[in-house]
């Protein structure tokens, strides 16, 4: 698979302090910042993907 770049910046004020949280979980558990997004956008989309079958089951 070919390779994807994504560039993400923080220029708001809550995406400061978004960036800040990020920065201070990859110290915390030995990572990179960019390791600690990857990490984080992962559990998000599974996170949303189990909200999804979970409606799904109900209707």
């Amino acid at each position: 698979m070919e390779k994807k770049r994504v560039n993400v910046y923080f220029s708001e004020d809550d995406e400061i302090a978004l960036y800040i949280t990020i920065e201070a979980l990859a110290k915390e558990e030995k990572r990179s910042i960019n390791q600690q997004i990857k990490v984080m956008l992962a559990e998000a989309a599974n996170a949303r993907r189990e909200r999804v079958e979970q409606k799904k089951e109900i209707i």
